[in-house]
């Protein structure tokens, strides 16, 4: 009768990572309830929500951060955009191999920061702005510190929260398709990473957005890079599998 048994679906990510991510999902849920989560648009990389050309001009920038702000119920005046230049780190072993990487920091893509005045300074590498998923991200990202640090729902910044901010907002395929990438040729290779949180929570995330959907297989999925695709349908065949779990706060965190 063993041989019959059905195979046990693992998560995918840690025990720990979970709750934590259910927990803050659910928090995040809370704190925006201004509108449904059913209800909240998908953002996919197409020109019908992102109807501009990705070149290498300051207005790109621009364009994105008025899209995903008013997504955000930001009032873009009281942004200040800035550029920066930082790019591609290069390391070279000899003439025949090569070795280039984006570093690792989140701040080399962006930045946020909240001025005397008010306003809030969001600053963009320039070597986003011909990278349309990237720019999108990371403008996602600096705009989710707004909603948190800014309008004083955390105290302290929480990176990982902030990535998930932009899932919540609709903003996470671009965040997970950007999250790692890796890169190679005949005489090169190399990897890209951008946000805080792990690819495969970066899955985990996603799954539990369409869980709170009631979407078990949404179209949106086919935006998804091979990787995160295959992350979310890990996460969602557990979550289908365990529902009651989800959600659910272990009694030992309770008495805490």
């Amino acid at each position: 009768m063993g041989l019959f048994r059905k195979k046990k679906i693992e998560l995918p990510i840690s025990e720990q990572n979970r709750i934590w991510m259910e927990q803050s999902f659910s928090w995040l849920n809370h704190e925006f309830n201004d509108i449904r989560i059913n209800e909240r648009k998908i953002y996919i990389p197409s020109k019908e929500d992102f109807p501009l050309k990705f070149e290498d001009k300051s207005e790109t920038a621009e364009q994105v951060v008025s899209i995903i702000a008013e997504a955000m119920r930001i009032d873009t005046n009281d942004l200040i955009l800035q550029m920066f230049s930082n790019g591609i780190i290069e390391f070279n072993y000899g003439s025949s191999i090569l070795f280039t990487a984006m570093e690792d920091d989140s701040e080399t893509a962006g930045s946020y920061l909240k001025g005397a005045n008010g306003k809030y300074t969001i600053s963009l590498d320039k070597a986003l702005l011909t990278q349309g998923e990237k720019l999108i991200a990371t403008v996602a990202h600096e705009l989710s510190h707004v909603k948190l640090l800014g309008e004083k729902r955390i105290e302290e910044n929480d990176e990982p929260l902030t990535d998930l901010t932009t899932v919540l907002f609709g903003f996470g395929i671009f965040n997970a398709n950007s999250s790692f990438n890796f890169t190679s040729n005949t005489n090169s290779w190399g990897y890209s990473k951008l946000g805080y949180l792990p690819q495969n929570e970066w899955g985990y995330a996603l799954a539990l957005l369409a869980y709170s959907r009631d979407e078990n297989n949404p179209k949106w999925v086919q935006y998804l890079n091979k990787q995160s695709q295959a992350d979310f349908r890990k996460s969602m065949q557990f979550i289908l599998a365990n529902e009651q779990l989800i959600w659910q706060i272990p009694e030992d965190e309770n008495e805490e």
